[in-house]
């Protein structure tokens, strides 16, 4: 389940209206209670699956809330949660202090967030789309890697670890100066991939949008499914970031780049075991890792 949210106007809507809903419509209601980010991002079909109920009592509920269908719903719940990301940081500090003073013991509980979190991505990403991103990750010519302050250290993970699997890996984390420069051949070949969330650099959309320019792929992990990074990628895979601290938690994001990293290493299997070799012969030579023996 996700983290608790505030207040939003569909849960006013649902406690407004409880006494006349149905057993199914009911149901749809608790579980959207324990689980907002699901009325914002699943589809119906894939709602009515987890509640246990029909698809058509999915649709029933939106309309019995005063919606005209379910994706206006959707829209609704999206554009709420789309305004509690792009706050700014001392609004975040102060839900963050306010919250922490209303609960129990601050690591448990910011334990417990990212645990939500981690689910709630495993439900959201499409493993298709997920082995579509694996298949470019390991094919792209080139594979430039973008994120740019809190999403910086993101790109670097990826960057660094997926350039010990293949090669053409370029690493764009806080390099904003350089854009142009690294980006001025790109083809359609190459692929770009970024990390943005919460309120987006704008230094990373315009790699993204150099990247569209060239007919070359982006491909991204992001927070909000229709974000600025999310609309221009073939690719978005939507993590959850719900945190306890004034700044939003990488936790599931980190996850997922390991995940992504895995797929890269059983599809390059052969060569990037000569590669890692290689890589691990040169480290000896340069003596990169302190020794007691040395």
């Amino acid at each position: 389940m996700e983290a608790p949210m505030p207040a939003t106007r569909l849960m006013s809507r649902v406690r407004e209206r409880l006494e006349g809903m149905t057993r199914s419509e009911r149901r749809i209601g608790e579980h959207l209670a324990k689980h907002p980010l699901d009325a914002a991002f699943l589809p119906a079909a894939r709602l009515s699956e987890l509640v246990g109920v029909s698809e058509s009592s999915v649709l029933r509920f939106s309309r019995a809330l005063g919606y005209a269908n379910y994706p206006a719903l959707q829209l609704e719940m999206q554009d709420e949660i789309r305004r509690r990301l792009t706050r700014n940081t001392p609004e975040r500090l102060q839900e963050a202090a306010t919250r922490a003073s209303d609960r129990g013991s601050q690591l448990a509980t910011a334990l417990e967030t990212d645990v939500r979190n981690l689910l709630v991505t495993r439900q959201q990403v499409d493993p298709s789309e997920f082995d579509a991103v694996v298949r470019l990750l390991s094919e792209s010519r080139r594979v430039f890697v973008v994120g740019m302050r809190g999403a910086a250290p993101l790109a670097q993970l990826l960057g660094y670890t997926l350039n010990l699997l293949r090669p053409g890996v370029v690493q764009l984390a806080q390099r904003a100066d350089m854009l142009g420069d690294v980006l001025a051949d790109m083809s359609p070949e190459d692929a770009l991939f970024g990390f943005a969330f919460s309120r987006q650099s704008a230094h990373t959309i315009d790699a993204a949008d150099w990247a569209v320019r060239a007919g070359a792929p982006v491909m991204a992990v992001t927070d909000d499914p229709i974000s600025p990074i999310a609309r221009r990628s073939r690719h978005a895979l939507i993590v959850a970031t719900d945190s306890e601290a004034f700044i939003q938690s990488y936790t599931a994001a980190t996850a997922l780049t390991h995940a992504l990293l895995a797929g890269v290493g059983k599809r390059l299997q052969e060569s990037a075991m000569d590669r890692l070799g290689q890589i691990e012969e040169a480290m000896k030579l340069s003596r990169v890792f302190y020794s007691e023996d040395a």
